[in-house]
């Protein structure tokens, strides 16, 4: 995964870079938040970015992307990691780790300082374009439905349906600042699909040069018969490649992948060694 043949970044390695950055801005533009509600926090002084919401403590949050891609995880950088959580009293954070991610003994490297590799993963699919979308990209929208660019004035409506969507009331403090943190920032592109209306589901994106990252969706838990989320991929795709992008990548749920990741045609797995307390529940 590191490098192709002629020596420059596997297309896997630059995906996860990007999204290690990506997620590190997401974090950033939620520390910005008017009081910083949920204690966002990110240390990019090492090879990865380390990011972490510690009024919720959690490893959907705190989570570490690229560890042994751009370079091999030392074990400084690793040991580095523990303490950069732990400093922030953070009990449950993951790393993520990509195939071909080295050296060979980062697992070790990794159960050293405590952490345990899961069944669970999490399946990165990403797509190579060389020219204008493809037909099977065309996705047209359902009748009625209006899809649009959303800017800062959509982010409580945006923030209130993601935690609608995603259950999202279970934790310690409101999630609505995280998800309405990027609505409307620079380098962010959100998108809504409206019906009478009223937003029934969203997405977001972020382009940098060839590189397209595209998530956060949300849909209306009435509205998950339609085709809006695919109608909402179909959209960022074509916006991506008509600024100059060449790779969309996005994640995928590995237990059933979605009509995204046959949109996105490639992927691989990323293994998780999670962090957890040394006393009490997980």
């Amino acid at each position: 995964m590191l490098e192709s043949q002629d020596g420059r970044l596997s297309v896997a390695t630059r995906v996860e870079l990007h999204e290690a950055d990506v997620w590190a801005r997401c974090v950033e533009l939620a520390a910005r938040v008017d009081g910083d509600p949920l204690g966002a926090t990110v240390d990019r002084h090492g090879p990865v970015p380390l990011p972490a919401l510690t009024a919720v403590d959690s490893s959907t949050f705190n989570r570490v992307v690229g560890l042994g891609v751009g370079s091999p995880g030392s074990v400084e950088t690793v040991q580095r990691i523990d303490r950069f959580y732990l400093d922030h009293a953070q009990d449950h954070y993951r790393v993520e780790i990509a195939p071909g991610a080295g050296p060979e003994d980062l697992p070790e490297r990794l159960a050293a300082i405590g952490l345990v590799p899961v069944a669970e993963t999490v399946t990165k699919v990403y797509r190579c374009f060389d020219g204008p979308v493809p037909d099977d990209l065309s996705v047209s929208v359902d009748r009625g439905a209006v899809v649009r660019r959303l800017s800062h004035a959509d982010a409580e409506e945006v923030a209130a349906l993601s935690v609608r969507a995603w259950g999202a009331w279970h934790v310690p403090v409101p999630l609505g600042p995280w998800f309405a943190a990027s609505v409307g920032a620079e380098g962010f592109t959100h998108y809504g699909a409206f019906i009478e209306g009223r937003l029934v589901c969203t997405g977001a994106m972020a382009v940098d040069g060839e590189l397209a990252w595209i998530g956060f969706d949300a849909t209306h838990p009435r509205h998950q018969s339609r085709q809006l989320r695919r109608a909402l991929t179909g959209r960022r795709i074509a916006d991506a490649l008509a600024e100059g992008c060449r790779i969309v990548h996005a994640e995928a749920d590995s237990d059933r992948l979605s009509s995204r990741a046959r949109m996105l045609d490639s992927q691989y797995d990323r293994r998780l060694f999670m962090h957890r307390p040394r006393t009490g529940p997980p």
